[in-house]
């Protein structure tokens, strides 16, 4: 069987199974199974596939039919025009987020020096790719996973920045000391009754959901910051939709100011 053919066999199998995006989900793992640039694939498309590849892609083929993301059959994901790995610890990075990056970069100068503190690190996509942007910055990453962790400090090393951040095992503030310029969180916020698409529920549960209606960890994280933060320090924290009211609420009742949602 050919590239050419397999793919089509791909194609038909996830469209099968209700994938909308079954067109490139179906050429990417391909691309993946048999290592292989989009060009290089193009290319080869009537190169016989050695039966090894065929068997590796109708595996991948079957995960994603069960509507597993490409990132999470992978082990990677790109976030910020970097490449994380991923592991089942680890939730996975999202574009939404990268508002986050942008908000701090535009406080911020590429010359400047300051400490980060990223509470619920995961994979390190926000403390990382803030200290691939500003390289003078430096930070602590904070999970309560150490397997999680463990990913982190990997994709540290991998976007040459572990010189510049230590990872802590800790849940929320528990375990830190001192105090930061910024604090950054993309914490659990999603009310536990919640109903998610299949593909989110690969993400590890402690990462996305939170008691009292998704605001558990905000009633934690926004009253103790103030304590870790330096004068004039920020915090920012990612939220849920809908959430902005009572998030801002609960900034303006623990005498924080200039408080925005965007």
């Amino acid at each position: 069987m050919t590239y050419k053919e397999l793919y089509k066999k791909g194609l038909q199998l996830l469209k099968s199974s209700g994938i909308e995006t079954y067109l490139l989900d179906a050429r990417i793992l391909l691309e993946y199974a048999g290592n292989l640039s989009r060009t290089a694939l193009f290319i080869q498309e009537n190169t016989f596939v050695p039966l090894s590849i065929q068997e590796k892609y109708y595996q991948f083929l079957h995960q994603r039919a069960l509507s597993k993301p490409i990132s999470r059959i992978k082990g990677e994901k790109e976030f910020w025009s970097l490449s994380f790995l991923l592991n089942e610890d680890t939730l996975d990075p999202r574009p939404d987020s990268e508002i986050l990056i942008e908000a701090i970069l535009n406080v911020t100068h590429k010359a400047q020096k300051f400490s980060i503190l990223d509470l619920g690190t995961g994979s390190g996509c926000l403390l990382i790719a803030l200290l691939h942007e500003r390289p003078y910055a430096y930070g602590v990453g904070v999970d309560i996973s150490l397997n999680a962790l463990h990913q982190a400090y990997e994709n540290a090393h991998r976007h040459n920045c572990a010189n510049r951040c230590v990872f802590v095992q800790s849940h929320w503030f528990e375990k830190i000391k001192g105090q930061f310029d910024i604090i950054i969180s993309n914490p659990p916020y999603i009310d536990k009754q919640a109903q998610l698409p299949k593909d989110v529920l690969y993400d590890p549960p402690t990462a996305l959901f939170a008691e009292n209606n998704g605001y558990a960890a905000y009633e934690v994280i926004i009253p103790q910051a103030k304590n870790y933060l330096l004068p004039q320090g920020s915090l920012y924290v990612e939220i849920g939709y809908g959430q902005s009211e009572k998030i801002i609420s609960l900034f303006s009742r623990n005498n924080y100011d200039q408080i925005s949602a965007f």
